[in-house]
């Protein structure tokens, strides 16, 4: 999604551990999620260390100077690759093949409406413009991203001709979100194998402009910022989280609170980014906004 792909080298490093189960570094974190999910652009390469007790299948992989890498195919799309280790722990990647996008004289993807970027700002990688986006075709919304989310649930909500739309995910928000559940449901927030509602996640600088937001470097534009609150009960409000019998702005500030602990206790397992919460409106109840910017924000 940004400049770089080259997973050993800058945004994303995915690498196997000898010594442990297959770990993956993003952002200079580790993580051992059964899901993983990453992206890169056609012809570029996600490189895997290798190890003695890592097996990888069910991927186009070779191996080159004792290392594993996956070489992208000219055309986007969606690959699975399996790690499986010495005690048989399966570890499923999926690998998104990027659908190439140049600011410069692009505002449209295959007729899907995506806006124009602004071109730097701040000087910070992470609002570099994105080269590239996750085509997603029906068969591909519902799939696992992550072991608690779907593709779909990221999706920008512009109407849109065809079957096909797109989308920007971050592995690094990815991250951040399935901390937080781990939390959540040891507080009894949330059941095993419930998730979090998205009520934003990715918009397009189109759909971000129509909806009148002014700023023109919202993270939610880059694919690594999500609006969420805990719904078990389905009614698509925040739950009472605080126990007070009311469902206002101090639900989120529980959620939110959670959140900044997490952050602590995480140490750096956790993404910097940004963390608010916002009150009811005539439109939608409470919720908290959360993003992996790369640095501390609070608002």
């Amino acid at each position: 999604m940004k400049k770089s792909f080259f997973l050993m080298a800058s945004f994303l490093s995915l690498w196997v551990s000898a010594h442990s189960a297959q770990a993956i570094e993003v952002d200079g974190v580790d993580l051992e999620l059964p899901i993983v999910t990453l992206s890169v652009m056609p012809g570029g390469t996600l490189s895997f260390a290798n190890s003695t007790e890592g097996v990888i299948v069910d991927g186009a992989v070779q191996q080159v100077n004792g290392d594993w890498q996956f070489k992208a195919p000219n055309q986007s799309g969606h690959h699975e690759l399996k790690l499986i280790n010495s005690n048989g722990r399966v570890q499923l990647i999926n690998i998104f093949v990027l659908e190439p996008f140049d600011i410069m004289s692009q505002t449209k993807v295959n007729g899907y409406k995506i806006g124009q970027y602004r071109q730097g700002y701040k000087e910070l990688e992470s609002y570099a413009p994105p080269t590239g986006f996750i085509r997603v075709s029906p068969e591909l919304e519902n799939i696992r991203v992550s072991p608690s989310f779907r593709l779909g649930q990221f999706k920008c909500k512009q109407r849109y001709i065809g079957d096909d739309y797109y989308l920007l995910l971050e592995t690094s928000l990815l991250i951040k979100l399935e901390l937080l559940i781990s939390e959540a449901r040891k507080k009894g927030w949330m059941s095993e194998g419930s998730t979090f509602h998205v009520m934003s996640g990715w918009r397009s600088p189109s759909y971000n402009k129509a909806i009148g937001n002014k700023t023109s470097v919202s993270r939610h534009l880059y694919g690594d910022a999500a609006d969420i609150f805990i719904d078990e009960d389905g009614d698509g409000y925040m739950d009472d989280l605080n126990g007070d019998g009311r469902i206002d702005i101090k639900d989120a500030k529980a959620l939110q609170s959670l959140a900044q602990s997490v952050s602590i206790k995480s140490e750096g397992k956790w993404i910097q980014g940004g963390l608010a919460s916002y009150r009811k409106n005539e439109f939608r109840g409470p919720f908290v906004h959360v993003d992996v910017r790369g640095y501390e924000a609070r608002w």
